[in-house]
């Protein structure tokens, strides 16, 4: 949702790029939720490092609610990995089960920053949009997922999906 021109890093453009390449495939609908497999080691999807045990119990036991059409709330004690384990269901989700979101995440503006900078860790082939700023900002971002101004001999002008 940003000028063009702001994006200096051939990797950002390339993030842009990418995200442009995946929105032009046919939209899947969402497939059948399937019986629940226990998962004896962490999904490849997970990159920002390994899980500990209680983690990849916590992360099935959230796909066994998911997969039995239930809600559940991680209550653990402070320190043991639930933003972890909440990134790991949104990308086991996305890249496992073929759920392409968006999902919301909400969460308070003091671990605003931490929650970015874990999802680009653990899941950095995930589009994960920090929903602030002022009032231009925020009305460009509920109007598309990216914002690419258009340049001299590219493909695409806006890019990004209507919401």
């Amino acid at each position: 949702w940003e000028p063009s021109d702001v994006l200096k890093s051939p990797k950002q453009i390339l993030k842009i790029d990418e995200f442009l390449q995946r929105q032009e495939k046919e939209e899947r609908k969402f497939p059948p939720r399937r019986y629940f497999k226990r998962m004896t080691t962490q999904p490849s999807s997970i990159q920002g490092g390994r899980l500990r045990e209680y983690q990849l119990e916590g992360l099935n036991w959230m796909m066994y609610s998911w997969s039995m059409n239930r809600n559940g709330i991680l209550a653990d004690e402070m320190g043991l990995g639930k933003t972890i384990q909440t990134i790991s269901l949104l990308s086991t989700l996305f890249f496992e089960k073929g759920i392409p979101g968006p999902f919301l995440v909400v969460v308070p503006l003091s671990t605003l920053s931490n929650w970015t900078s874990e999802f680009a860790k653990w899941a950095p082939a995930m589009n994960a949009i920090t929903y602030i700023g002022n009032a231009r900002s925020r009305e460009i971002i509920r109007t598309y997922e990216f914002w690419k101004e258009q340049r001299a001999g590219a493909r695409s002008g806006r890019g990004g999906r209507k919401q």
